[in-house]
């Protein structure tokens, strides 16, 4: 036996290192035939340092002059591997319970946002998408898009500001007499952040000088943020426009540049301000807007025409006796009404084929979008209402009627935003068969008698395409319509309903901001920040202090320990 023994363990060694050298084939093969992965690896040390894995960069890197630079990372969550964290409660054999955690990839259901993930995984870079059969897109998410990671020739900043700025921050005055409230502006000092996208151009300071980079991160030029800013305005050609003060005819006015074709300077732009305006200002996809009726344009009352109409109207006076135009005067005021030939400014009208289809007679106009058109008239306190391809009105909320709890007589009518930003998305345009406008309720006797607006309610509504409300749950603001989606608030809290009435982002949220090309950003109570899609899909972790809306294919983050990220949407 003791001769056995022997000879067994002289071969003992030999036999230990051909099952190690077999065994490590075996598990070398099996990771290549994909049976497995090991990035089990980088989760736990994610998990171990509550920071984010950096991998090295793909490219070789250069700093921009003056800037602060990291090296870039790979430091968001892959859409298909974001993880939102729940919890629930097991019951043990010995009848205790445990908080089990399970993880969702959405936020529908989630009633407690501090419980939401803030693991950051790494992110595809564009590279390896392209390689994959993506490509970059500006088109609305869907589930065959992913966010890679753009690499550029330098990296991008550590830091989340160099320097503060001077800026405009609206606020609402609600006059103490009960007359309408308006929009205000007031000049603010904020931090400037250190990247800023700007309908798909990259806004880069690096506390010295401001940037314009384009989406493959060619630098085009540099500019004084103090003298030209952003316009948030497209010319007719889809054009990111830019702004400068100026003098015209001894007024202040703003003058429009876009980008020369190689982008190395600013060219004075023909944008019209009348008859190109989209009718809000933010940073809005190329296609906003546009008319989706080639055949019908809004055209200019010329100053000519102007003369002419106000010499007729002066000749028709004349040929008047003063108790004729006394009688006239006393009609019309009340009626409510104004001589159209009076006008003193030029007014806007349609035309089709080349043909004057409505007149001259609108204050503003809109573009066509699904078969209606906002316009205002100086009647009824230049209510706003749709017109059809015809010129017909074809939607008004303008009604008088008996307001039992109010006991009053009351005038109904809708109104144009009082503001012109993001802050009114949803208006003049219908957008999955609703529109956003602002539904007024005057006191009739005061009006009628005193010529005095006593405004009783100003909410904003949805209306669908036969004037029919949408049914906002009670003690909710609309905050926001686009992409079929409902930003809402109550008591500081937000959230989301898509258009046929169903929570995808349920109002506890502290921040939000509004759906663009089917991405939106929520902010936790804690302050973290997060995106996601319109099924409610996390498309980035709740990680960020920062997180940018999609602008023409582009989204940007900045996380305080890997500084800014620049990402492209791409496309399968």
């Amino acid at each position: 036996m003791k001769y056995f023994f022997t000879k067994f363990r002289a071969h003992l060694g030999r036999i230990g290192s051909a099952v190690l050298v077999f065994g490590l084939t075996a598990l070398v093969l099996a990771y290549f035939l994909g049976v497995y992965d090991i990035t089990f690896i980088d989760r736990a040390a994610l998990l171990g340092s509550m920071g984010t894995p950096t991998t090295p960069a793909e490219t070789e890197t250069e700093s921009l002059p003056d800037t602060e630079t990291i090296p870039p990372e790979t430091e968001t969550a892959d859409p298909a591997a974001d993880d939102a964290e729940e919890t629930e409660t097991e019951t043990t054999a010995s009848g205790s319970t445990v908080t089990v955690v399970k993880e969702s990839r959405s936020v529908v259901d989630v009633t407690n946002p501090s419980l939401l993930s803030d693991r950051v995984k790494s992110v595809s870079t564009v590279s390896s998408l392209t390689s994959r059969g993506y490509a970059f897109s500006t088109a609305d998410w869907n589930d065959n898009m992913k966010l890679g990671k753009a690499q550029f020739g330098f990296a991008m900043p550590g830091k989340y500001t160099f320097r503060t700025r001077q800026t405009e921050k609206l606020e609402y005055v609600y006059p103490e007499n009960d007359t309408e409230y308006y929009a205000s502006y007031v000049s603010v000092t904020e931090q400037c952040p250190a990247v800023e996208l700007y309908m798909g151009y990259i806004l880069y300071d690096n506390g010295t000088d401001m940037l314009i980079i384009d989406r493959d991160g060619t630098v085009l030029l540099s500019f004084d943020p103090a003298v030209t800013f952003p316009a948030y305005v497209r010319d007719r050609n889809g054009l990111p426009l830019f702004c400068r003060w100026g003098w015209e005819n001894n007024e202040r006015v703003k003058l429009y540049f876009r980008l020369s074709d190689d982008g190395k300077y600013f060219i004075p732009s023909d944008y019209d301000p009348v008859l190109d305006d989209r009718g809000l200002s933010f940073d809005y996809p190329a296609w906003y807007g546009l008319s989706d009726k080639d055949s019908l344009v809004r055209v200019q009352e010329g100053e000519e025409m102007v003369d002419a109409r106000l010499k007729e109207e002066e000749e028709r006076l004349a040929a008047m006796t003063e108790e004729e135009i006394l009688a006239e005067e006393e009609q019309r005021k009340l009626d409510k009404t104004v001589v159209f030939n009076a006008y003193e400014d030029q007014r806007i009208a349609f035309y089709k084929y080349g043909t004057d289809l409505t007149g001259y007679i609108f204050r503003q106009a809109y573009n066509f979008k699904n078969g209606f058109a906002a316009v205002t008239v100086d009647e009824n306190r230049q209510e706003m209402y749709f017109i059809n391809e015809t010129g017909k009105k074809l939607l008004s909320g303008y009604r008088m009627y008996l307001k039992t709890d109010y006991e009053r007589y009351v005038i109904e009518s809708w109104r144009l935003p009082a503001s012109y930003g993001i802050e009114s998305i949803g208006s003049l345009y219908f957008d999955h068969g609703y529109v956003r406008v602002r539904k007024q309720l005057i006191d009739n006797y005061a009006y009628m008698t005193y010529d005095n607006v006593r405004v009783i309610s100003d909410t904003e509504i949805l209306i669908d395409t036969r004037g029919k409300e949408f049914p906002i749950p009670s003690g909710y603001v609309l905050k926001g319509y686009s992409c079929g989606m409902l930003l809402l608030e109550k008591d500081g809290r937000y959230g989301f309903m898509d258009y046929t009435g169903n929570w995808i982002a349920e109002p506890v949220y502290a921040a939000a901001t509004p759906f663009i090309n089917n991405l939106a950003t929520l902010t936790t109570p804690d302050g973290r920040v997060g995106m996601i899609d319109t099924e409610g899909n996390i498309i980035l972790a709740f990680a960020y202090k920062s997180i940018t809306q999609a602008s023409s294919g582009l989204v940007a983050s900045y996380h305080e320990k890997d500084g800014w990220q620049v990402y492209k949407i791409m496309a399968k």
